[in-house]
């Protein structure tokens, strides 16, 4: 079963990470021929802007990919933490934990001694 969802891992990173290569090339290649086809037209009175030169589902399919590598990385983040990734021991309750609080103690010492050298 590891096995199974260490290559689930790997999978998902790396659909994650060419949807997401995808995604950047749709936005900024459209973002790009948009401002060109743009750039001077309302400047020296030429047509109206328009956004006609751009192919219709540039930015759509811009926008689909970032979903989809939203959502790779969550089944990678899912699978990883499923896997036995071996060779890294589990560690538990380890390291600094949460703890009481002793302010109020230390404050009212605090407020007693003040109190006493008066």
């Amino acid at each position: 079963m590891s096995g199974t969802s260490t290559t689930c891992a790997v999978f998902f990173f790396i659909f994650s990470w060419v949807s997401f290569l995808g995604a950047e090339a749709c936005l900024l290649a459209g973002s790009a021929r948009n401002a060109y086809h743009t750039k001077y037209r309302g400047i020296f009175g030429g047509e109206a802007l328009s956004c006609a030169t751009l192919r219709k589902g540039v930015f759509a399919a811009g926008a689909a990919l970032s979903l989809l590598s939203m959502l790779g990385s969550i089944f990678y983040y899912w699978a990883h933490s499923k896997a036995d990734t071996g060779g890294w021991e589990k560690h538990h309750n380890e390291g600094l934990g949460m703890t009481n609080s002793n302010f109020a103690d230390n404050h009212q010492e605090q407020s007693a001694s003040e109190f006493g050298k008066a």
